[in-house]
């Protein structure tokens, strides 16, 4: 990190030792080289180069992003031949120079001379390092886990449910107009999409503030994922659940029914939400289970639900799969659920879907799946699909409805075109 911020003082101190003066060009690739060559080569080699290249000026160290430059001295002329040479960083597109050859830069002084003062660098490098080190150390960027701003939803209540060291999750409550802490409204809570590495809660707020205009009380809520927490899908499911668990738990002063609470979301969140509903287990270590975990409705959009050999995700969980995978977890009793498919979903064959509905019905639950001829997974999404998004919603509002969770005609009006 220090010589990554110092690097272009340094260079400017090394490039007054190597001035233009001081140093002669030998492009000359003759027999007497060769032996040079292959070395610096091989050195090369071992820091792992993306490549290697030459600069009409290299002394002057230029800043050029992506590009990072590296001077060491080459013994194979007996120290008299500074190697000067340009690796591109792993990161975006290398950037590549005229040639793809090392240049080798021949001081006429021997080494010996510079010896003193590179010395003296050093000195200053170490006097910075420690200069900086009192400061303690500096947690690195993914170390560091910025929470989500209180409240970064319009109309939304933000709370905390739960807490993990300084890890907050939080969960962001959208409530009728009107609503009052004495009500018994339903409720929904959506977990988004993400194949567990990443996502926002933003993604189902446009469900949630619908289903807050038709009197329910809708949630969105963040949960731990590989990008941001370095967790597996199993972790995934513990938020989960112990978001369920936190609802209920403050369902009287939330105003809602702590026996109508749907779960839901899309992809990966879908795979959390049926987990809730489907799979025993996979509780918090502290978790109060005497209070269930468990919702009484599912609202899944192109949920993954076979983490089994062959299935999406088993790479994440390999031989743990029947502890996780909703479809090897159905029985009876399961939660009344609704499930919206594309027929060209490449992440969840038609055929999974099939065959989940069907183990569903034979185990006498009940299990509504809608097809949506020719789209892909996530079409749902109103960012994507103006008029497939109301459609789901148009039958999720009604499938609500028959449970007794919602009233009155569904607002939601099929306008956007195909």
């Amino acid at each position: 990190m220090i010589w990554r911020r110092y690097r272009r003082r340094i260079a400017r101190l090394v490039g007054g030792l190597i001035s233009p003066e001081n140093v002669t060009h030998n492009r000359d690739w003759d027999e007497r080289d060769k032996e040079d060559k292959k070395q610096t080569n091989d050195r090369l080699a071992e820091h792992n180069s993306l490549g290697i290249g030459a600069w009409n000026k290299p002394l002057e160290y230029p800043d050029f992003q992506g590009k990072r430059k590296s001077v060491c001295c080459d013994p194979a002329t007996n120290g008299s031949v500074l190697s000067v040479f340009h690796r591109p960083v792993r990161r975006g597109f290398p950037l590549l120079t005229r040639s793809t050859r090392p240049v080798n830069y021949h001081l006429s002084v021997p080494v010996r001379c510079v010896a003193p003062a590179a010395a003296s660098i050093l000195l200053l490098f170490a006097s910075l390092y420690s200069t900086l080190a009192d400061d303690g150390p500096k947690p690195s960027r993914r170390q560091q886990k910025p929470q989500p701003p209180a409240a970064p939803y319009k109309g939304a209540k933000s709370e905390i449910y739960k807490q993990l060291g300084d890890i907050q999750l939080r969960v962001y409550l959208f409530t009728p107009p009107g609503h009052q802490p004495t009500d018994q409204r339903a409720a929904a809570v959506f977990f988004f999409g993400g194949s567990w590495n990443g996502g926002s809660p933003a993604q189902f707020v446009p469900h949630a503030r619908y289903l807050a205009s038709r009197g329910m009380v809708a949630i969105v809520a963040d949960y731990r994922v590989r990008s941001r927490h370095q967790t597996t899908p199993f972790e995934c499911v513990k938020d989960g659940k112990s978001c369920v668990r936190w609802i209920r738990s403050h369902a009287k002063r939330l105003g809602i029914d702590p026996q109508r609470i749907a779960a839901g979301g899309g992809s990966a969140g879908g795979h959390v939400a049926a987990a809730t509903g489907n799979v025993p287990g996979l509780e918090e270590t502290n978790a109060d289970t005497a209070i269930s975990s468990r919702p009484d409705a599912l609202l899944l959009f192109n949920p993954v639900y076979d983490n089994g050999p062959g299935g999406y995700g088993h790479s994440r969980v390999k031989d743990r799969y029947q502890e996780i995978s909703p479809l090897h977890n159905i029985r009876a009793n399961a939660p009344p659920t609704i499930v919206f498919f594309g027929t060209k979903d490449k992440l969840v064959p038609v055929a999974t879907a099939q065959k989940y509905e069907n183990k569903m019905k034979a185990a006498g639950n009940r299990c509504e799946t809608h097809y949506f001829p020719d789209q892909p997974h996530g079409f749902f999404n109103e960012s994507r699909s103006k008029r497939s998004y109301q459609e789901t919603v148009l039958f999720m509002d009604r499938f609500l409805i028959s449970l007794g969770y919602l009233t009155g005609e569904p607002t939601m009006k099929v306008t956007a075109e195909k």
